[in-house]
C-alpha cells in the first residue's frame, strides 16, 4: 500500500485522511467531556458549599433531573 519511491496510493491518502479526522473528532469528543466533568464539578461544589464548610448536616439533596439545567442543557433527560 505504501511505496516510498512513488506517492501514496489514493487507498492510502484516504485512510490518512480518515485517520486525521477520526482523531480531530475523539480530540473535541474528550475536551467537550472534560469541560461537562468541570461544570458538574462545580455545580456539586456550588450547591453543597454548606456542607463542604460545615459537614453532614448541611448535606442537600441533588436530583438527576435538575443536572441538565445546572449544565446549561435545554433537553430535559
Amino acid at each position: 500500500m505504501l511505496d516510498r519511491e512513488n506517492e501514496p496510493s489514493k487507498e492510502v491518502s484516504e485512510l490518512r485522511k480518515r485517520a486525521i479526522r477520526f482523531r480531530a473528532d475523539v480530540d473535541e469528543n474528550i475536551e467537550q467531556r472534560k469541560q461537562t466533568i468541570l461544570k458538574v464539578c462545580q455545580s456539586i461544589v456550588q450547591r453543597q458549599g454548606e456542607f463542604l464548610d460545615r459537614g453532614i448536616d448541611e448535606l442537600k439533596p441533588m436530583m438527576i433531573k435538575e443536572w441538565p439545567r445546572r449544565l446549561g442543557y435545554t433537553r430535559r433527560l
